[in-house]
């Protein structure tokens, strides 16, 4: 898949599996096609992860299609450059994630989506987690922070917690 083609091809995807799911279809196995998976496994994207992202867009108007873009454009540029175009070999278990409640510095959930981010990024995301779900979106509208951005920080800082928390202040502060 050409860099610059991809955001076209996930786009019209996109509005598929959410006419699909606006017409009554509702798992991944209903919604996306053959081909679209094929596609979403060549960007490094799951149909489980499409879906979850229609299905909110649909039920409560978040996080939408540009969103989306940003989202999946940080998990493709993470599975071309960091792994080079490899799936993951497993997917993290749910209770690899820390409890919605917990803290970091102080900072309620941050320690979860810190944990989904690193998850997204490496494709281990399991299907009953979704990077980008109303608890994040609240964490993240919260602290004045965008879904792709918030990766692209927890990519910058790796392992380095104390730097995304520091991510967090700042940008909440702005």
């Amino acid at each position: 898949m050409k860099d610059s083609s991809w955001g076209e091809t996930f786009r019209a995807a996109y509005e598929r599996v959410k006419r699909a799911y606006e017409e009554g279809a509702g798992t991944p196995d209903t919604c996306v096609s053959r081909e679209d998976g094929e596609f979403l496994a060549e960007i490094g994207c799951s149909a489980q992860e499409l879906f979850d992202l229609v299905e909110d867009d649909v039920t409560v108007g978040e996080p939408g299609l540009e969103k989306a873009i940003g989202i999946t454009r940080v998990r493709y540029e993470y599975f071309q450059e960091v792994e080079q175009g490899r799936a993951p070999e497993r997917l993290c278990r749910i209770t690899d994630f820390p409890p919605p409640g917990a803290t970091l510095g102080g900072v309620h959930w941050l320690p979860r989506i810190i944990a989904k981010a690193r998850a997204k990024l490496t494709g281990e995301l399991p299907p009953e987690l979704m990077y980008c779900c109303g608890g994040d979106r609240h964490f993240l509208q919260e602290h004045g922070l965008e879904p792709d951005a918030f990766l692209r920080a927890v990519w910058k800082a790796g392992d380095r917690e104390t730097e995304i928390l520091e991510f967090v202040r700042r940008r909440g502060a702005a």
